[in-house]
């Protein structure tokens, strides 16, 4: 064992069950702790596991597989219902030179992209937890997508584009989404914003109709500032909608010009009853962080709450 850190949420401990496990990886991709894991979650609570995922370039796909099947094996063990991995961690075959990256980026979506996907596949049925594969290149129709696609034990799948590209999303050829899915799941009603998208007004003001109780954010930032714009976004968007929020990111320093900065979190409302970060992983080292998400505290908070933006959105008089 690498690593543990543990802490527990502050707030009304019979209303508010929170818990951080960060569990440090071996290199051989195989996962363990020091110590038990806890018990399971509390009555009308879900255990969620977001991954920091070290990238450190170079890797084969059979690597990158194998890291997230131990990822994968970590949250099964600890018993969450689904473990979210990062925004574009597949990038982690990068190699030290790469000429032409539109061109590569390519590649990477038409060769090593279908095998990712089905690795997670897999690893959802085999393993009983659904999983988050943050976000991959996608080709589709000749169109280049950053994509998330989250898959349930059942088989079923959760596809969502990217909508807001950023610069060098645009760069090497990127086409945004259009559409942003609310969808229902065990662990309460969901959407994916992959990275740059919660940062957008616009996209939070469209997720009202759809009521989301947890917003998943997937992450690659490569530097800190980027790091603390998904977060106070991620911030926001918990008191914009009464929701929980929770980061996945990318850690690493692959090389002297590529430093991922990452931190996982999950964030709660901004209200009475819950302590505003719910857990939250070590700075920029590999992790499988877990918390416990309370629907029953949501669902009731919610009904009750005076302070609630996206509901006082929804009743507005247009003018």
């Amino acid at each position: 064992m690498l690593g543990l850190l543990s802490r527990r949420a502050a707030g009304d401990p019979a209303n508010v069950r929170a818990l951080l496990l960060a569990f440090a990886l071996i290199p051989a991709a195989a996962c363990a702790t020091a110590g038990p894991p806890a018990g399971p979650p509390g009555p009308g609570a879900h255990r969620l596991a977001a991954v920091q995922y070290r990238i450190h370039a170079g890797r084969t796909p059979e690597q990158v597989i194998a890291q997230v099947e131990a990822h994968v094996a970590t949250a099964s063990t600890a018993g969450a219902e689904l473990v979210i991995l990062p925004e574009l961690f597949l990038f982690d075959v990068w190699p030290d030179e790469v000429e032409d990256e539109a061109a590569f980026v390519r590649e990477v979506a038409a060769d090593v992209t279908p095998r990712i996907l089905d690795a997670a596949a897999r690893a959802a049925k085999a393993s009983g937890v659904a999983v988050l594969v943050g976000s991959v290149p996608e080709l589709r129709e000749g169109a280049l997508y950053n994509t998330a696609h989250l898959y349930f034990p059942d088989g079923r799948e959760v596809r969502q584009d990217k909508v807001y590209l950023t610069a060098w999303g645009k760069k090497v050829g990127m086409t945004p989404g259009r559409d942003l899915a609310v969808f229902d799941s065990p662990w309460g009603r969901s959407v994916i914003l992959i990275c740059y998208d919660v940062e957008i007004p616009e996209l939070s003001e469209r997720l009202v109709a759809g009521s989301p109780e947890v917003i998943l954010v997937p992450s690659m930032t490569e530097s800190e500032h980027g790091l603390f714009r998904v977060r106070w976004a991620a911030q926001a968007r918990a008191v914009e909608h009464h929701a929980y929020v929770v980061v996945a990111g990318t850690v690493g320093h692959p090389g002297p010009e590529w430093v991922h900065h990452g931190q996982a979190a999950f964030i709660t409302p901004r209200d009475a009853g819950y302590p505003g970060i719910l857990t939250e992983g070590p700075r920029d080292a590999e992790a499988v962080v877990l918390g416990d998400l309370d629907l029953e505290l949501l669902r009731t908070r919610r009904a009750e709450a005076t302070f609630y933006p996206a509901k006082d959105e929804a009743q507005r008089e247009l003018r």
